[in-house]
């Protein structure tokens, strides 16, 4: 780990449900903000990073302590199918590849969706992976923020008990070498995995699309250990902690 900076993760579960919270609406705008900052840095202007189910979704963000408080490094959002559901919103997912016409992957994804709801499976779908534009520029940093991402996107699932995972990785950052050390693999239709696609609203990036069904990968789950400590200590903002008052709301 880099000795040089001391990290904290937050995680914010459903702002919606406790927007109220003075805390919850600083690490939400800090969410927020980094993904604009990162996904402007990278796009043409006209990028939107952002919609409406990030009030609804679990933000993950890895932040580094300075004095003037936590500054977020890293981030990315998850989202279940059956969150979704409550709020009568589609499975973002879903949409994105009905709204973009690939057939085959839109298949895939409702065999998924119908399967995970009749044998009552956790469904979760990790989308807009950020890194910070300034620290891109140290690689050491990027490498270890990478470190970190697995620990805390396998051990934030392991904990919330997600049974399958669907997640788009960008081959211009070679995400699809990240999601396949995980343990995910390429989405599959009939046993046949599905190939990249691009995405209009991201001006045609070319995307892969990933699947998980067998938990996280051995080695993944034996990396995330040197971090346990800071996962031990990571700040969780939700509506149940912030009713007992376990956190000091300002």
């Amino acid at each position: 780990m880099n000795t040089k900076t001391k990290f904290k993760i937050v995680i914010i579960e459903s702002a919606y449900d406790h927007w109220d919270s003075k805390l919850t609406q600083k690490y939400f705008s800090d969410a927020v903000s980094l993904k604009l900052r990162g996904y402007k840095a990278e796009y043409p202007y006209g990028i939107l990073p952002v919609d409406t189910t990030d009030f609804i979704s679990t933000h993950h963000l890895l932040c580094k302590e300075t004095d003037l408080g936590l500054y977020p490094l890293m981030a990315y959002k998850s989202i279940t199918y059956q969150k979704a559901a409550i709020h009568n919103l589609p499975f973002p997912i879903l949409n994105l590849a009905k709204s973009i016409g690939i057939n085959k992957h839109e298949v895939a994804i409702n065999n998924i969706v119908l399967r995970c709801e009749s044998d009552g499976l956790k469904l979760s779908y990790d989308s807009s992976w950020t890194i910070d534009p300034e620290t891109r520029k140290d690689r050491e940093l990027t490498q270890t923020l990478r470190n970190i991402m697995t620990a805390l996107h396998s051990l934030y699932h392991h904990n919330a008990k997600t049974d399958e995972i669907i997640s788009l990785g960008s081959l211009r950052f070679k995400m699809e070498r990240l999601f396949l050390y995980w343990g995910y693999n390429p989405i599959a239709l009939e046993s046949k995995p599905l190939d990249q696609f691009i995405v209009p609203s991201y001006f045609n990036e070319p995307v892969m699309m990933f699947h998980q069904t067998s938990g996280f990968s051995k080695q993944a789950l034996e990396d995330a250990r040197v971090y346990m400590n800071l996962w031990d200590d990571r700040l969780v903002l939700d509506i149940t902690q912030l009713q007992d008052k376990q956190i000091k709301v300002a």
